[in-house]
């Protein structure tokens, strides 16, 4: 069995979800998963804000609608 995710990661979840999802056309069927993995973090630099900026760049690479 997988473990629960915290209660910290499913904030970061919605907070990097929620300003990308109505960016998306209306009329668009197919599912996008964005998967972000943490290799490693420190202190000085808010995880949070980096998932968002690491979403933001992947979707701006993609030829994602």
């Amino acid at each position: 069995r997988e473990g629960r995710p915290s209660e910290e990661a499913i904030l970061i979840a919605r907070l990097t979800d929620r300003p990308i999802r109505p960016l998306f056309p209306k009329d668009m069927r197919n599912d996008v998963q964005v998967i972000l993995y943490s290799f490693s973090a420190d202190t000085e630099n808010p995880i949070d804000i980096l998932a968002v900026n690491a979403a933001s760049a992947a979707l701006m690479i993609s030829d994602i609608p």
